[in-house]
């Protein structure tokens, strides 16, 4: 039995433990917490037929930015979602037209579902590699 880790919770995205199997593992030896919402800063860089050149930022932080943007529930949505060492901002990424997700192979690979990308978390999951 593994001892119990530590655990942070943020607002609308649950807990997270630092405990097996997120860690102690060969493939996730670190035991690290993620950081706020605030410090990651994830930024959605959207783009519409009536902004096709120049993206519109949305933040998960800020969701003013939302109802300020082109982005429409009615209209069909894709997500690019480039790969750790990348910069969203990569000439490639706005030129793709498919869901695209690289789930950082060495601290994913043969770990439980929960803890990876994984088959059941949509009804549609497409994963390309990219180097």
């Amino acid at each position: 039995m593994s001892p119990a880790g530590a655990e942070v919770c943020y607002d609308r995205l649950g807990c997270f433990s630092d405990a097996w199997p997120y860690s102690g593992s060969l493939q996730r030896p670190s035991a690290k917490l993620p950081w706020t919402p605030e410090q990651i800063n994830t930024r959605f860089f959207l783009y519409t037929r009536s902004n096709q050149n120049s993206y519109q930022v949305i933040s998960a932080t800020n969701p003013s930015t939302i109802s300020s943007s082109n982005f429409r529930t009615s209209r069909k949505t894709r997500f690019v979602i480039h790969g750790f060492t990348s910069s969203g901002e990569a000439s490639w990424l706005s030129q793709t037209c498919r869901v695209s997700l690289d789930p950082a192979e060495p601290y994913f690979q043969d770990t439980p579902a929960e803890v990876r990308l994984d088959l059941t978390d949509a009804a549609f999951v497409d994963v390309i590699h990219s180097l």
